[in-house]
């Protein structure tokens, strides 16, 4: 049990409520139903609330932007709290990102399938720190604490839309879809390939060097004309559906305090992201053992990704580097003995496709049954460009890229600081960090 004292302004959460609903769905309703019917539905931000699975009362308090202030007395009901509150301001945003990692949107399900990380999950979670899979674990428990607090009375979304909001596991604040557009330079390979097709490799590498360097030396014989965008199957659908250039871009830099006026370091942090309502981002402070941070992450993941603590402030950003690989397949018919089957050439030999199938759940009509392909480099997004994420094949990224921030916001000085990701295959990212002395650092990760 907690207490909440509320002053955030009642229309601010009543817009999050509304925006983004279909019309179609809005025009069976009268302006004045809607509103009374989410008004309805607002979370309690004031008062007590008794929640089973704490392990002793909580506060919570939101200033006047609505920012929640959770105090806690263990790390296990300060992730717990983190995940109800952020359940109770954004439960249908984070079902919804929920559903398009796991492959629940109709038209994005195979490509999330094909994404879904299917490797040793004890192994991904001993990579993490060494309470990760404690702390995502209360989080994910918050969560479902309040969507059985509100299963028959979810936000009006989900009754607007006719279903009803599902429990978690710890596995979904992992998904893969979420960091989709964080490392997605398997465009830029796919151009490339173009380019060499009609330049030459030795022109190209003038013109548009790799980061890092790396020979362009395209296999004998290998046509690269015919690789394109729908080479990638489902990915550009998967990355957005509207039909103008991706910018997404960031950057972040800090400075010594040893060249500032005041003495103190100075640190810019600037992860731009596409404009998104609800936000992408979402801000709150954490007060418990250990923990005394505040700053802004996603909704659906535990933690801060960018904020300060009472010693460091920390920032990210994407290293624009090679993080991603398009492998060009041959496919074909295996031996008479695997009839039907479809095989790779892999360095000389034939080998068979490992297939998966998956059946999709579609509103309204028959489940449809799909055909994942999997080659040793990883997913088979199309029927020429097998792989466009097959260094993605040992582990998840969408926490995994946070993970350093998170280790971050525990440490209180420059000689306690965590590598960031160390020993890991993920996404890079570059990690800014200042402390309260003068002391600045940036590096990737």
């Amino acid at each position: 049990m907690w207490t909440t004292y509320r002053s955030m302004p009642l229309s601010r959460v009543l817009l999050v409520a509304l925006v983004g609903l279909p019309a179609i769905v809005s025009a069976q309703h009268t302006k004045a139903q809607l509103d009374s019917l989410a008004r309805d539905r607002l979370a309690q931000i004031d008062g007590q609330l008794a929640v089973a699975g704490l392990d002793s009362a909580v506060e919570v308090r939101r200033d006047r932007w609505g920012v929640p202030h959770i105090y806690a007395r263990t790390q296990h009901d300060l992730f717990f709290a983190q995940g109800f509150v952020a359940a109770q301001d954004r439960l249908f945003q984070m079902d919804l990102w929920r559903r398009i990692g796991e492959g629940r949107l109709a038209e994005r399900d195979r490509f999330a399938r094909l994404l879904a990380y299917r490797g040793d999950m004890d192994a991904e979670w001993t990579s993490y720190a060494s309470d990760t899979r404690e702390i995502a674990t209360a989080f994910v428990a918050g969560v479902n604490a309040y969507v059985a607090l509100v299963r028959d009375r979810p936000p009006v979304e989900f009754t607007l839309l006719g279903y009803a909001p599902e429990p978690w596991t710890a596995q979904v604040p992992l998904q893969r879809m979420a960091a989709l557009a964080m490392t997605g330079n398997a465009e830029s390979e796919v151009f490339r390939a173009q380019l060499v097709s009609r330049l030459g490799p030795e022109r190209v590498a003038k013109l548009w060097p790799t980061i890092p360097h790396r020979e362009l030396d395209p296999a004998p014989g290998l046509a690269l004309r015919g690789v394109n965008m729908t080479s990638l199957g489902a990915y550009s659908s998967a990355v957005g559906g509207l039909d103008i250039p991706r910018i997404v871009g960031s950057n972040n830099w800090v400075v010594s305090g040893a060249l500032t006026p005041s003495g103190k370091p100075l640190l810019a942090n600037d992860p731009h992201r596409l404009l998104d309502s609800p936000s992408l981002r979402y801000l709150t402070h954490l007060v418990g053992p250990g923990w005394n941070v505040i700053g802004a992450g996603e909704p659906g993941v535990p933690g801060v990704a960018a904020g300060h603590n009472d010693r460091i402030a920390f920032g990210f950003t994407i290293v624009g580097m090679d993080q991603q690989d398009v492998y060009v397949e041959t496919l074909g018919a295996c031996s008479a003995a695997a009839a039907g089957a479809r095989c790779y050439l892999n360095g000389g030999t034939w080998k068979p496709l490992r297939v998966v199938r998956d059946t999709i759940q579609v509103q309204g009509e028959s489940p449809r049954v799909v055909t994942l392909s999997f080659t040793e480099h990883g997913p088979a997004g199309g029927d020429r460009a097998a792989s466009p994420f097959g260094s993605w094949e040992a582990s998840p990224a969408r926490l995994a890229i946070l993970r350093s921030s998170r280790s971050t916001a525990r440490t209180t000085g420059a000689r306690s600081s965590p590598r960031p990701n160390a020993g890991s295959s993920r996404p890079r990212i570059s990690c800014t960090r200042m402390w309260t002395g003068t002391s600045a650092g940036s590096r990737p990760a």
